[in-house]
């Protein structure tokens, strides 16, 4: 009795929505969409017929607006083989009511009415054989319609020779995801916006921004952690510092180094070898952002939704590849995937309960699928590969800074290094390989004795850096005090705060301030063997006035200039605020880190 009828889809669909065509033995197809004592046939829609090559995926569209999509190695023989030559496919579509009145299509399923929006008409065949529709490999229709309407289902359709309809095997239509515009959706880790508007001003940017948001998640790529130095260059002469060493005859560099090292919270930055893997990678999240993804999955609500979970996940990166890469598949199958890689975690529990919701899949999943797969995996790499750029760039810039910075550094110990044997050699000392000794004269009186002095600058709080000098004249020498504050300076170190000073001499200090660009000074004079704390209170003096109070020195070495000093000093204060900045900018990203890889410290 089968052998009589020929097969018609009754299609009620929205428009856009596909439907799964597979065919069993029962519903074979037929030869003919009308027998020839039909009494419609000459009315009956007309039929239209298509080429398809079976070895790639075909996208075929009636004159109705039908789209049929057929992926490569979806047709089979009568013996259950896939067809590799090419197929001949036709299509009629009766979409209109005039076009179902004049083919007599009407809509009833045994003795009930049926509501209908579209009917078609497909039958594939190669040289002359009928052929059947692969189930584990199915074509997707899509029919077009005004208006989507609630609980249409899909029939097929048998008719007899006298052109009556039946319809039959009613089944569910799938539901398919809505897609928004890609910038309204979320695509960041829980709070990480907030974090970023938290640490704000950064570098040059005073407001939140999406381009700033981007720019910070996107440099968290997790196989490239950015690293920040600690150090603040703080060189004085070595001779007093309780952290200087001689090796072989020599002060080290760090005898020179007179900073408090500066605690840097690495607590979230981690090695590469212990982030590799975990959670996702924002690459991946810079790939899927762009037009090519605004009709997929990807532009949903509802991945939206399933992407904040998955950024709780150690496993986050194969689990967003499962959306990702399987898009011609329904939402709750991804579901179902993601919950066996989290096995036993708490999280599958989270992805049970998105796989209950029974979701579909978005109109055309499956005509893009494999595109924006093959898009994604290539665009990932260059992603990946630019990101990296970006990251080697600034690195390079850093590691140049550095060593401009490191450069400098060692000139100025060689400065320190001479003052200090300067003013030691004038005191009648020599030099060993284990420090300073002095040359017994016997009784006689040395020329020079231990002494503290401290000086405290009564309105310090005014200024942004301070640099104070004691010049022992009787010996053309000077000696930048320390400090730990920049209101009381020091010679020496900060326990003992005493330095080797001529005997019964007067002496000079000297210091030099500034706010911004503006200059300020402050002289005071002073017995070496008398007083022991000094103030002082600076006042406005304009570049030449300090040029002309330091003239008097002008015949002092070059490693006893105040002016060749201060030049120092200007460098490391620049160097030291970029290096503060730094640190301030790593503070900014271990939070950030820590919110996009929440599940990964």
């Amino acid at each position: 009795m089968l052998n009589r009828f020929s097969k018609f889809f009754a299609l009620s669909l929205i428009c856009g929505l596909t439907w799964q065509c597979q065919t069993d033995s029962k519903t074979a197809l037929a030869h003919l969409k009308s027998h020839p004592s039909d009494p419609f046939k000459e009315s009956m829609v007309e039929s239209q017929y298509f080429d398809i090559d079976t070895k790639t995926n075909q996208v075929i569209e009636g004159k109705e607006g039908t789209v049929v999509l057929i992926p490569k190695g979806s047709f089979i023989n009568a013996k259950g083989e896939p067809v590799l030559e090419n197929v001949q496919l036709e299509l009629a579509e009766a979409l209109t009511l005039d076009q179902m009145i004049l083919s007599n299509l009407t809509t009833t399923s045994g003795t009930d009415l049926l509501e209908t929006d579209g009917m078609i008409y497909l039958k594939a065949s190669a040289n002359g054989e009928d052929l059947k529709i692969d189930p584990n490999n199915p074509i997707y229709i899509e029919i077009p319609t005004a208006e989507r309407k609630a609980g249409m289902m899909a029939y097929k359709g048998l008719r007899d020779e006298n052109g009556n309809m039946d319809w039959i095997e009613p089944k569910k239509l799938e539901t398919f995801l809505q897609t928004v515009d890609l910038d309204l959706l979320n695509f960041y880790p829980k709070d990480f916006e907030a974090t970023a508007a938290a640490g704000l001003p950064f570098r040059k940017h005073e407001e939140l921004s999406k381009e700033l948001v981007d720019s910070l998640y996107y440099s968290l790529n997790y196989n490239n952690p950015i690293t920040l130095d600690r150090d603040t260059i703080v060189l004085n002469e070595a001779f007093n510092n309780p952290n200087s060493q001689i090796v072989n005859g020599e002060y080290t560099a760090e005898s020179f180094s007179w900073h408090e090292e500066v605690a840097l919270d690495t607590s979230s930055i981690r090695q590469s070898d212990s982030i590799v893997n975990c959670g996702v990678d924002p690459a991946t999240i810079k790939t899927i952002r762009r037009p090519k993804f605004e009709n997929s999955l990807i532009a949903t609500r509802e991945f939206e939704k399933r992407l904040q979970s998955i950024f709780f996940a150690k496993e986050g990166q194969i689990l967003i590849d499962i959306y990702i890469e399987n898009m011609d598949k329904n939402l709750w199958e991804l579901d179902s995937m993601a919950a066996n890689i989290l096995g036993n975690d708490t999280l599958a529990k989270t992805f049970r309960q998105y796989q209950s919701e029974k979701l579909g899949k978005v109109e055309n999943a499956n005509q893009y699928a494999s595109l924006l797969k093959n898009f994604y995996q290539d665009k990932l790499e260059e992603v990946k590969a630019e990101l990296k750029a970006l990251r080697d760039k600034y690195q390079a810039e850093l590691k140049a800074k550095k060593a401009v910075a490191k450069t400098i550094a060692d000139k100025y110990r060689k400065v320190l290094w001479k003052r200090e044997k300067y003013r030691m050699e004038r005191y009648g000392l020599l030099w060993s390989s284990q420090g300073w000794i002095n040359i017994d004269r016997g009784p006689a009186r040395k020329n020079w004795f231990p002494k503290k002095l401290e000086l405290i600058v009564d309105n310090s709080e005014s200024f942004d850096r301070i640099y104070s000098y004691v010049v022992y004249t009787s010996i053309k020498s000077i000696y930048r005090m320390n400090s730990i504050d920049s209101k009381t300076f020091f010679v020496g170190n900060k326990e003992d705060r005493e330095m080797y000073m001529p005997q019964k001499s007067s002496a000079r200090i000297i210091s030099i301030a500034y706010i911004g660009e503006e200059s300020y000074l402050g002289i005071t004079e002073f017995e070496t063997e008398v007083d022991n704390l000094l103030n002082l209170n600076l006042i406005v003096a304009s570049k030449s006035e300090i040029e002309e109070t330091l003239l008097e020195f002008d015949d002092y070495k070059q490693e006893n200039s105040i002016e060749e000093d201060l030049k120092y000093m200007d460098f490391f204060y620049k160097e030291n605020k970029r290096l503060a900045k730094l640190r301030s900018e790593n503070k900014l990203m271990s939070a950030l880190w820590a919110k996009a890889f929440p599940n990964c410290l």
